[in-house]
């Protein structure tokens, strides 16, 4: 993972790059639940898609 915030923003979109920056966070003892949102929306995101592929294979 890249050190630098600043090389490559939209990074950010990705649930692994908050994770990081979150675990950098606890290290340093630093507040951390701001990096919890988009891993959080993720896989909101992920089991709602699975969920309703799973309906569709159902019926």
């Amino acid at each position: 993972m890249n050190s630098s915030k600043e090389g490559m923003p939209w990074l950010a979109v990705f649930p692994n790059y908050h994770l990081h920056y979150g675990i950098d966070q606890l290290y340093f003892n630093e507040p951390f639940l701001s990096y919890l949102a988009v891993p959080a929306i993720w896989m909101t995101a992920v089991i709602f898609i699975f969920i309703s592929w799973y309906k569709k294979q159902k019926y």
